[in-house]
């Protein structure tokens, strides 16, 4: 009987493990601007793949000539039919496509870089990866290249100094699809939400954004001040907290939530999305999104601080001169624990911040 139960939970613990593949398209060696162009003040470019079906988790490129130049990029991705790529403007090939991915890269190394993207489940055979590279003015001097191989009508790709006119003029298609290596896991009944987001709006609120599977179910969120989760049983509702850890803080039908309640300035807040399927619950396979609130705006002056934590610089500080330390040893009228001071014997005539 011992026997038995342990076969049943290494059987249930093996369906519950995703096993990661890797797919890589793509060998040729030559080298491009595409897909992240920063030549140009804003660069776009599209590029169809063939993939197997599955919930994508990351995407890569191979750096054939790194730099550190670095520049805000967006990655969507989308799902298609189409053998080929046809002329048209960003604007409409971006329509219908989920933002996976919203930060500032640099691509320094040479070799495959891996960008971890808000998981994205695909249940055709061919997507379209579309990047955005918003650089700004008139692009960068110095910029990385990326390796491509031959394949007719999979690329097309807009450039332009101009934010409003890259978005409206047609694109050239082109051979060049870039290099790129796919991770994806298999997709669990439910399948999971995509795209799940976390994007901090200012110091006391984050936003989340995802989109629901093509069952339609709802969607539940929780979140966590530390990385660590439970995973979800029986009915659970608002406020509920989930064994194992994270709050439940929102459940319903939505494509988005603000979180605003209980959050504080310059902290990583961490969130879990499933996807909630009939009654009694079935929930799916996690996915994950965290998002970092910026310092609050200092509206009012002479703003004061006692320095007297020995943390420096304090929290929402940062240090621009070279001479600015922390002393345990010097306070103001000789009250308080520390204070910041300049060494000012030993700095060359000038000025500093």
């Amino acid at each position: 009987m011992k026997m038995l139960i342990l076969l049943l939970l290494l059987v249930f613990w093996s369906l519950r493990i995703q096993a990661e593949t890797v797919n890589t398209i793509g060998t040729g060696t030559s080298t491009q601007k595409q897909p992240f162009g920063m030549y140009y003040g804003y660069e776009r470019c599209a590029t169809l793949y063939t993939t197997t079906t599955g919930y994508i988790t990351s995407l890569g490129w191979y750096v054939g000539t790194g730099n550190p130049v670095t520049c805000p990029i967006r990655i969507y991705i989308k799902q298609t039919t189409s053998s080929t790529l046809s002329s048209s403007t960003w604007a409409v090939m971006k329509n219908g496509a989920t933002l996976v991915y919203n930060g500032t890269l640099s691509f320094q190394t040479v070799g495959w870089q891996t960008i971890d993207i808000a998981d994205y489940t695909h249940t055709g055979t061919k997507i379209i990866v579309l990047c955005e590279s918003n650089y700004g003015g008139i692009g960068a001097s110095t910029y990385p290249v990326f390796r491509y191989s031959n394949s007719t009508g999979a690329q097309e790709w807009w450039q332009g100094d101009d934010s409003t006119s890259v978005n409206t003029t047609l694109g050239t298609i082109s051979a060049n699809r870039p290099n790129i290596q796919i991770t994806y896991n298999s997709i669990s009944n439910p399948a999971p939400p995509s795209g799940f987001l976390a994007t901090a709006v200012n110091s006391e609120q984050i936003n989340l954004n995802w989109i629901k599977n093509s069952a339609n179910d709802s969607v539940m969120v929780a979140y966590n001040s530390t990385n660590a989760f439970g995973t979800p049983s029986g009915m659970l509702h608002v406020g509920n907290t989930i064994t194992g850890g994270g709050t439940i803080i929102y459940k319903g039908l939505g494509l988005s939530f603000s979180h605003s309640s209980g959050l504080s300035p310059s902290n990583t807040y961490y969130y879990r999305a499933w996807s909630v399927h009939a009654s009694p619950p079935l929930y799916s396979a996690e996915t994950s999104a965290a998002a970092t609130t910026p310092c609050s705006i200092t509206t009012y002056f002479p703003h004061l601080s006692d320095f007297d934590s020995a943390v420096f610089p304090p929290l929402c500080w940062s240090v621009a001169g070279l001479h600015w330390a922390f002393s345990s040893s010097a306070s103001g009228y000789g009250i308080g624990g520390g204070a910041v001071v300049a060494d000012f014997f030993n700095v060359a005539s000038g000025n500093f911040d």
